[in-house]
């Protein structure tokens, strides 16, 4: 059995995303051999700790959930008490 799925008029009236024009106007300029400085969100330049790394690979749940918005109390608190008297 074949479903088809097709976007809503919502979605398929949604504008294009400005970032995706940008990332073509990068590439181009690269390509024409201009420096590019790129400040991309998400990609790390540095290298993840052995420990997330292992920490993710032995992650055994079906979802991997955000955390709450305004964090985790334990570890906000901690913070917080790390962090008396340094201001």
């Amino acid at each position: 059995m074949t479903i088809t799925i097709s976007p809503s008029s919502r979605g398929f009236n949604a504008p294009t995303s400005p970032i995706r024009a940008l990332e073509a106007a990068s590439r181009a300029a690269v390509e024409a051999g201009k420096t590019v400085h790129f400040m991309n969100i998400g990609q790390p330049d540095i290298a993840t700790p052995r420990g997330m790394i292992d920490a993710y690979r032995n992650y055994d749940e079906q979802v991997l959930a955000y955390s709450p918005s305004d964090g985790f109390p334990a570890y906000r608190e901690a913070l917080a008490s790390d962090n008396v008297g340094s201001t």
